[in-house]
């Protein structure tokens, strides 16, 4: 059985990610998600894509970052649309 898809995506931008500690950091902050089920470190535009098995507040998220020291914002939202 494989696992469910995300069920949303965030595209965080963290201009100071640079070496492999603050990938590190930053990885280890966001996994402590119960909703993040994916995390992928692109150092070369110092962006962070987040993978959602459940939905979270996203400012949580990015208090985790940057409580670890990293400026960072959410640059874009792939989401569900609510139906009904």
């Amino acid at each position: 059985m494989s696992p469910a898809p995300p069920i949303g995506r965030l595209v965080l931008s963290v201009p100071e990610l640079s070496g492999n500690h603050s990938k590190v950091a930053i990885i280890l902050a966001l996994a402590a998600f119960d909703q993040v089920d994916g995390i992928d470190v692109n150092m070369r535009s110092r962006q962070v894509l987040v993978e959602l098995s459940d939905p979270v507040d996203e400012e949580e998220l990015v208090a985790a970052v940057r409580a670890e020291g990293y400026f960072c914002t959410v640059l874009e939202r792939f989401l569900p649309t609510p139906t009904g």
